[in-house]
């Protein structure tokens, strides 16, 4: 989502109410493009757990890594997890708006959105399942780098299904939105 549609969808939220007409111009100009764009999100995060993923499958069935092999997964989790880190956090913000909303399907829908990415707020921040497990292992190097990586190796297949179970839900919450925005 480019600003200028976070901008817009940010105000629909304060104009538009979930009740009678006004229910498919809350639709057309929050939730809408925020499931397109979401898509291209759970894209990516998908991408970020399955490279952890294989990494950590690679230290498990591998030998040990040298410096610059552990150097290099290092670089591309790093570099995953920056790669979108705003449009994200921007697409949270919103989740967290709808979240606070009166109406309760409005509410359902934000808080799956949060529950996907799995924002909780650590050392005053929010922060992902993702950041959180990219800052554990950069406390290590070498052996210790390497254990931890294959020690998360359950946690990371559990948070892959998650978010596969997740995203299922937030299609589900999307169409019965759809078709609540044309009735009356």
């Amino acid at each position: 989502m480019s600003d200028v549609l976070f901008k817009t969808a940010e105000k629909a939220l304060d104009v538009f109410k979930w009740v009678g007409g006004q229910k498919h111009m809350f639709f057309k100009d929050v939730i809408d493009p925020l499931y397109k764009d979401l898509q291209g999100v759970v894209e990516n995060y998908s991408k970020l757990w399955m490279t952890a993923r294989q990494q950590a499958e690679k230290a498990v069935h591998g030998a040990t890594l040298d410096p610059e092999a552990e150097s290099q997964m290092r670089i591309e989790l790093m570099s995953l997890r920056q790669e979108l880190y705003f449009f994200r956090r921007k697409v949270a913000g919103i989740a967290t708006r709808l979240s606070y909303r009166d109406e309760a399907p409005l509410q359902s829908f934000g808080r799956l959105i949060l529950e996907l990415f799995t924002y909780r707020i650590e050392d005053q921040t929010y922060k992902s399942d993702f950041g959180r497990l990219v800052e554990h292992l950069e406390e290590f190097s070498g052996a210790d780098y390497q254990e931890k990586l294959r020690a998360a190796l359950p946690e990371i297949k559990r948070i892959e299904l998650h978010i596969q179970q997740i995203w299922a839900r937030i299609v589900d919450q999307y169409g019965e939105l759809q078709i609540q925005s044309v009735g009356r």
